[in-house]
């Protein structure tokens, strides 16, 4: 049973090794190698360590750790697979995402009157409409 648990905690270990690595190789380049050389030396310096409590509580830091270089990595307009998102701007094909058209200020001849009538019916049925006062 004891194995079980080790064996759930080396892959959990070993998944969040992984992702650390990948999200220091989106760092940019003066901070990148330092990033994954810590990484690195932080998962050697531990990797014997034989204590449940202890190993939870550096996997819960080295998760702190992966969601810090999360927020401060620049964002890339790549996906996952590295293919490149292509958007439809002015006729041409660019790499980057895509962005909101600029709306109109509602009014209410841009309400469908369908889309209308199911939300009152629907306001109705949860009793916000006619409540005493």
């Amino acid at each position: 049973m004891a194995e079980a648990g080790a064996g759930a905690g080396r892959r959990v270990a070993l998944a969040l090794y992984k992702q650390l690595l990948q999200t220091a190789r989106r760092l940019p380049e003066a901070q990148r190698a330092a990033a994954a050389q810590e990484v690195r030396d932080k998962f050697k310096a531990h990797a014997a360590e034989g204590s449940p409590e202890k190993v939870q509580e550096l996997l819960n830091l080295a998760q702190s750790k992966l969601g810090y270089l999360k927020i401060v990595t620049p964002r890339t307009s790549r996906d996952a697979t590295g293919k490149a998102r292509l958007v439809l701007r002015d006729g041409k094909w660019v790499e980057g995402s895509a962005r909101l058209m600029d709306r109109a200020p509602h009014d209410k001849t841009s309400v469908d009157a369908d889309a209308l009538a199911k939300h009152n019916y629907l306001m109705e049925r949860q009793h916000f409409m006619h409540r005493r006062r």
